[in-house]
């Protein structure tokens, strides 16, 4: 029955892609997309056995759909309590107490009083669960789905930059090998792809006079699934989103503004607690990082990166922060890995630390479309790796956390290529001229 319904949800899902507009719109051809599809797909089933058989599934993805099947079991026979559950409208805690204390990451071990992002996941697959038949690969063939319409829309976001090497474009988002095993789970990083991805897009339809009321309302939905699955991605792209809608009309001295406008944020953030202790972001990322340290305290072996621990000063921020960069670009490095999973990731490392040195040799002039963008993913890449590296000292969380800015990077080093140097490499040119 499984096998059965999982072919027949396939189906549904290519049938999708064939007709709705927003992937006949994109430039790829049906085929193309769907064989990324089947190959997330793929990706998902190798995950899980991978999990199954070297870790026992102790997994994040596993224990977000067994949450969400311990909820529908007891709920599924009472429509509003489960519908309360799912949209948290008119849901209270102390009603379903019973229920939720059978449940794994419904309640954080370390609780800072902001919204548990775990509940997005679980309630996700609560939603999954009306359909799935209680089938974890079913779960994981709906956020394949998911994903892929994230990663299409960060391909339609930046394709018409970079219309000479399309095809380069198309591996850069779909195609990295972390990429395409990491966004294959049920993970929140599946949710942010989907919301980052159709957040640039929307973007881009603003930055070219090219939106509609949809763009808008895509927009803040995107922001609100931020708001409640990774808080951390919402504050790293503060910048970005100010300097986009106060200079994406200007050319002139971008470098200046948009470094003004990090100062500006960051001593707001290091000043909002003298008004109120609730808004204090650093000890936010104190403590976030306090709970990776007990975290990693109870595995064994420990495996902890060469860190410093935070204190809840801009000055000790500022000394870890070129550390964090560090560790969240290029650990775990070749000779420390101890798995397959992490020598994968080291080799993928190693890939992204050459492409910036071929740049030395393809560079060439940016437009100014070119280099407002430039200076928007630096932004937030940047921010996002000094936040992760601060945060997280355990390489193999790294991986997965950084995993939804690998597309980013990728498109940030394409953007900065003289894209009539790069088509002179015969193997570019090659992979140019395939039909995708």
């Amino acid at each position: 029955m499984e096998v059965f319904l999982s072919l027949v949800y396939i189906l549904i899902l290519l049938f999708v892609i064939k007709k709705w507009s927003f992937f006949q719109n994109s430039g790829i051809r049906f085929q193309s997309i769907s064989v990324i599809f089947l190959l997330k797909i793929a990706s998902s089933f190798l995950l899980y056995i991978i999990y199954d058989q070297f870790y026992g599934y102790q997994s994040d993805s596993y224990y977000f759909f067994n949450d969400a099947q311990i909820i529908y079991k007891e709920l599924k026979n009472n429509t509003a309590d489960l519908f309360s559950v799912i949209t948290s409208i008119g849901y209270s805690d102390f009603e379903h107490e019973s229920i939720l204390r059978e449940t794994s990451f419904w309640y954080k071990k370390y609780d800072y009083g902001l919204y548990n992002d775990n509940r997005t996941l679980i309630r996700l697959n609560l939603i999954f669960s009306i359909i799935s038949h209680g089938s974890y690969h079913i779960h994981s063939i709906f956020m394949c789905f998911i994903t892929l319409i994230g990663f299409v829309a960060i391909y339609r976001a930046f394709c018409n930059y970079l219309k000479q090497i399309k095809n380069l474009l198309f591996i850069a988002v779909f195609l990295a090998p972390s990429v395409l095993f990491w966004g294959s789970g049920i993970f929140k990083e599946g949710i942010l792809i989907f919301a980052l991805g159709l957040l640039f897009f929307s973007l881009q339809k603003i930055y070219s006079n090219n939106y509609s009321l949809k763009s808008i309302v895509i927009l803040f939905f995107t922001i609100g699934i931020l708001l409640v699955t990774k808080i951390y991605v919402l504050l790293g792209l503060i910048p970005f989103l100010i300097f986009f809608f106060l200079f994406r009309n200007s050319n002139k001295n971008l470098i200046i503004k948009i470094l003004g406008i990090h100062i500006v944020c960051v001593s707001i953030a290091f000043s909002l607690k003298y008004i109120d202790n609730s808004l204090d972001i650093p000890q936010y990322f104190v403590m976030k990082q306090g709970d990776f340290i007990n975290v990693a305290n109870d595995q064994t072996p420990k495996r902890f990166l060469d860190f410093q621990k935070l204190e809840n000063n801009l000055g000790a921020f500022i000394l870890a922060s070129p550390k964090a960069i560090l560790n969240t670009a290029f650990k775990p490095f070749l000779w420390e890995s101890k798995n397959s999973l992490a020598i994968l990731s080291s080799i993928e490392n190693i890939i992204l630390l050459l492409i910036p040195l071929a740049l030395i040799f393809y560079t060439g002039q940016v437009n100014s479309s070119q280099k407002f963008w430039i200076y928007g993913l630096l932004s937030f890449v940047i921010l996002l790796f000094i936040i992760i590296g601060l945060t997280v000292p355990i390489s193999g969380a790294i991986v997965r956390y950084k995993m939804p800015l690998i597309p980013f990077i990728l498109v940030l080093f394409l953007l900065l290529m003289d894209q009539n140097k790069i088509r002179e490499l015969n193997w570019v040119n090659k992979i140019i001229n395939l039909k995708i």
